[in-house]
């Protein structure tokens, strides 16, 4: 593990520098991966055979106060364009990005890789994927209106059977959503779904390579299994030099945020981008 340290990166190479150094420190075989690795990136590679997950890279960005959302979830543009940029490359390397109904409903946010040198292709793009517990997403959001005209990919919404009525399945089906219902799906508070089930379903469905990008509570709610069976490999935080004030934050406890290994800082543009491992992650 090489020891952390910090400096700048601008350019799309020193992009790729910095997060080639922060997937080496993964050592997950990647001899049997169907897919291309994260081209010179070493990774995300291949969980050890049994682990019935996909490797999962979590990401957000915050304020300099830790805020990740205004007042009510309101929208924030935090990031600058050279760490949106390392966002859509990240993009582009992983299978799927998942993100909870909050943000669906806050953000209406697209899912895609886009304003890379070289646009990724349909069939390359990442798959949306939705926790949707009772399926609350409306049928003309821009992951469904996408799909339809063939800018995206079909979107999936895992929901928990027991939670969710015929008419709102029928509804997203019928726009040209997957709903995908989970059996017992609730987790132990009965506050949302259980991650462990939602990560087994993404890799049933090929899903090998995850990013998770919010809102708060799906962060909060993977940071916090990391104190119980980790679930996460690579942890990135982009705080941008911003106050916010009144806002939404992550919540985690200082059990799970102790087992986090810190690998490398880099400043990209006027951000501050901080890397980790879990776990899960490290040798």
């Amino acid at each position: 593990m090489p020891s952390p340290s910090s400096s700048s990166a601008s350019t799309s190479s020193e992009i790729l520098d910095f997060l080639k150094e922060v997937y080496q420190s993964s050592h997950f075989d990647d001899s049997e991966n169907d897919r291309d690795p994260i081209d010179e990136l070493g990774g995300p590679g291949r969980l050890p055979s049994g682990l019935q997950r996909p490797f999962v890279t979590l990401t957000y960005a915050q304020s300099l106060d830790g805020k990740i959302a205004g007042s009510g979830g309101r929208q924030l543009r935090l990031s600058g364009n050279p760490s949106l940029k390392m966002t859509h490359l990240l993009r582009a390397k992983h299978d799927g990005i998942l993100v909870g109904v909050g943000t669906v409903l806050n953000d209406d946010p697209q899912l895609t890789a886009r304003n890379l040198a070289i646009p990724v292709p349909l069939e390359k793009q990442p798959q949306p994927i939705v926790l949707d517990t009772s399926l609350r997403t409306p049928p003309d959001c821009k992951l469904i209106r996408n799909y339809q005209n063939q800018t995206g990919k079909q979107p999936w919404f895992i929901c928990a059977r027991s939670a969710i009525s015929l008419p709102d399945r029928q509804r997203l089906e019928g726009a040209g959503a997957r709903v995908i219902p989970i059996i017992n799906a609730m987790n132990d508070s009965k506050d949302g779904l259980d991650l462990e089930k939602v990560l087994q379903v993404c890799k049933i469905n090929r899903i090998n390579r995850l990013m998770i990008e919010g809102g708060s509570a799906i962060i909060s709610s993977f940071l916090n299994h990391v104190s119980n069976t980790p679930l996460l490999n690579i942890l990135i935080i982009t705080v941008s030099p911003y106050i916010v004030g009144e806002g939404v934050g992550i919540h985690a406890t200082s059990d799970s945020l102790c087992l986090l290994r810190h690998v490398q800082t880099r400043l990209i543009g006027s951000d501050s981008v901080f890397a980790y491992t879990t776990s899960s992650g490290i040798e």
